[in-house]
């Protein structure tokens, strides 16, 4: 007998080097006393991006926002995996799971 105990969902994403990320996941359900994080990692196992509570995570009501700029999103184009957890009295999940493209950009961002 198989049992798989991930409740977490497979969502692969892209986006573009150098490219302000914003995603926002209504997860449907009170959110308070929760924690979350997501990591971005190579094959190598290396982190490439690091989502905390406060540094790229915002909780609202219901739903997760997840932001990085575009100066955090210059990171070399490839195809990287990732995770985003929930952690609440010492019980950690896995939310959604999967991989994000870094394509390239081709217009350059004017400088302020």
């Amino acid at each position: 007998m198989n049992f798989n105990l991930d409740t977490g969902a497979q969502l692969d994403l892209s986006a573009k080097k150098g490219r302000t990320f914003q995603l926002d996941i209504d997860l449907h359900r009170p959110l308070s006393g929760y924690t979350f994080r997501m990591q971005v990692k190579n094959e190598s196992d290396a982190v490439k991006l690091d989502f905390t509570m406060g540094d790229g995570i915002t909780i609202a009501d219901t739903k997760i926002l997840l932001d990085k700029s575009d100066e955090d999103m210059d990171i070399d184009t490839g195809t990287y995996q990732y995770d985003l957890i929930e952690e609440i009295s010492g019980t950690v999940n896995t939310i959604l799971y999967g991989t994000l493209l870094i394509e390239p950009s081709v217009t350059e961002a004017t400088e302020a």
